[in-house]
């Protein structure tokens, strides 16, 4: 009963959540182990292993491979702060703030969030692959 009301809160756009989009997500919670896996994950999202790999700004700064951010603008959840940092931490990182969207993009936004993950991935298509397109 709280899958909606959970949802439209990490939302800026909280008409996103459609009874259908509420209905696909419930979908996996019947399946046999679900309660028990979530009760087993939900600890960890509200704590930080001390040790985590992504604590420490060097491994970000390490990364050697295309990286894209996609983040909205409105998200309450993780900030949009957090979001610039991260993209300032890996070399030649491309952010994309889309505007008017708040945690959860893919489903607030899909058609804004679609242009922008096609448009990450074709900047880090090798050339070559460019040069068939506009062919």
């Amino acid at each position: 009963m709280l899958t909606g009301t959970f949802l439209r809160d990490f939302m800026y756009r909280k008409e996103a959540a459609t009874p259908e989009l509420i209905d696909m997500l419930r979908a996996p919670m019947v399946r046999e182990g679900y309660t028990n896996a979530v009760s087993k994950w939900v600890p960890e999202l509200f704590t930080t292993p001390r040790d985590a790999l992504s604590l420490d700004p060097t491994n970000w700064e390490a990364l050697d491979l295309p990286f894209a951010v996609i983040w909205g603008a409105e998200d309450k959840v993780t900030p949009i702060s957090q979001g610039k940092e991260l993209a300032t931490l890996v070399p030649n990182a491309k952010l994309t703030i889309l505007e008017g969207v708040g945690h959860i993009p893919h489903l607030e936004a899909p058609p804004e969030f679609a242009e922008a993950l096609i448009d990450a991935l074709k900047s880090m298509a090798p050339p070559h692959t460019q040069e068939l397109e506009q062919q």
